[in-house]
């Protein structure tokens, strides 16, 4: 599969899940703040290979897949779906059909899901950064966007581990949602677990 198509599945693949779902957003990062992580709302995935502690009161997570792109060209994407009081919580990923992925290749990945789920939902983005998980690159934004006249407030943190793409994210209904202790500290309980862990 061609890298450039690739790209472009991904992009597709992300607005698709996170349209479905009704939501999108950004506002400003509240980066820089001390969390700690819940234990009251832990939920993983085998198959996913990741852990989470969803913020207090959020349903446990709902699985959806869906194949992107033309036939032959296919990408199959995972999106866990969880709704709560005043958002919902989406964690999903993909892998690439791509036997060895450089810097550059990560670099244009990441900004491809990040700036095509954007464009694709019509959103304006209200920051963005470079970030990283155990040593893998990753990207995170906040974003805005209207809903049949409802704001709503989002973020996505995007992760390339090995061939991998994984993406957090959460919609919430509310100004200010996204500094809420209990989200920033669901996205801090981000974690990617070793090949046969549970």
């Amino acid at each position: 599969m061609e890298f450039s198509t690739i790209i472009s599945l991904i992009a597709a693949g992300i607005m698709a899940l996170s349209s479905a779902n009704g939501n999108l957003a950004a506002t400003r990062h509240a980066s820089h703040i001390c969390v700690t992580i819940p234990k009251d709302n832990p939920f993983s995935s085998k198959p996913g290979r990741f852990s989470i502690a969803l913020p207090p009161g959020f349903s446990k997570p709902k699985l959806e897949t869906s194949d992107i792109g033309d036939k032959g060209d296919k990408v199959k994407l995972y999106m866990h779906t969880s709704l709560g009081g005043n958002g919902v919580c989406l964690i999903g990923y993909n892998d690439l059909d791509i036997k060895a992925i450089n810097d550059e290749m990560r670099n244009t990945l990441l900004d491809g899901a990040k700036d095509g789920a954007l464009k694709n939902m019509n959103a304006t983005v209200g920051s963005e950064k470079n970030i990283s998980l155990d040593g893998s690159p990753g990207r995170s934004m906040e974003f805005t966007a209207d809903n049949d006249g409802q704001a709503m407030h989002g973020r996505f943190d995007y992760y390339l581990i090995g061939n991998r793409l994984y993406q957090v994210g959460f919609i919430g209904i509310t100004d200010g949602a996204l500094e809420d202790t209990d989200v920033l500290n669901y996205f801090a309980s981000f974690k990617v677990l070793p090949k046969g862990k549970k």
